[in-house]
């Protein structure tokens, strides 16, 4: 992680605008590791006011309408006079403003940094590589293992349980995976719970390839999936 002096170095490098200097250390830690990925002229105010002032934003991008929102577990819980509707208060106050709150949990990013970063960065259309969803093989994978652990490497929230997986295969690599479970309380019904793709690569069609097949073989009447906002607009 970066002390302070040598967060307060990384930032005048690379032009970042602050505000006040109470940036915590998980900030000045995602940040330079997302700004690490990104062009050097990326554009990023820290500690903003503007956008939905009074309200903070901890780092937001201008340029590419996302802000992020980094939460210690102990001062925005609950117990620190955090309304469980605050978040979702400020979620909403960026959309109307067009633009994508992000909000990440301090354990979270300590449990899965780079899952967590390379999912920021994709944002922004960071990729090592592009790939074609055309250029793959849709398949269903039977080695449950091998999309548990798929999705331990590259999913934000990591692996959850499998009754189906299908994969995007690229030579005879996975590159893409969604997978398939029964309710957890209704048993009756499907769930999609997790899709993602390999870090680093976008496969272009990637995601309606992937959910338009694996829809046909899985022969039901009605499959269910939500997103969280935190990580999405929905949409």
């Amino acid at each position: 992680g970066l002390n302070k002096s040598a967060g307060s170095d990384f930032f005048k490098r690379n032009g970042i605008k602050s505000l006040k200097n109470n940036t915590s250390k998980i900030e000045r830690e995602i940040v330079s590791k997302i700004l690490g990925q990104l062009p050097s002229d990326t554009k990023v105010v820290t500690s903003d006011r503007t956008l939905i002032g009074p309200y903070e934003l901890d780092a937001y991008f201008p340029d590419h309408g996302i802000a992020l929102e980094f939460c210690g577990s102990f001062w925005h819980s609950e117990a620190m006079k955090k309304d469980n509707r605050y978040h979702k208060m400020k979620w909403e106050m960026c959309r109307e403003k067009g633009v994508q709150l992000i909000t990440v949990w301090e354990h979270e990013f300590r449990e899965r940094p780079e899952q967590i970063v390379s999912f920021i960065t994709s944002k922004f259309g960071a990729f090592d590589q592009k790939v074609y969803a055309r250029n793959t093989k849709f398949r269903e994978e039977f080695d449950l293992s091998r999309v548990r652990d798929f999705m331990a490497h590259n999913h934000i929230q990591g692996r959850a349980a499998i009754s189906r997986a299908f994969v995007l295969l690229y030579g005879e690599e996975i590159v893409g995976a969604v997978t398939y479970a029964k309710h957890h309380r209704n048993t009756g019904s499907t769930v999609l719970n997790r899709m993602a793709f390999k870090r680093g690569i976008i496969v272009i069609g990637g995601a309606s390839r992937l959910i338009k097949n694996s829809t046909k073989e899985m022969h039901e009447e009605e499959i269910i999936t939500w997103s969280d906002n935190r990580f999405s607009n929905g949409e």
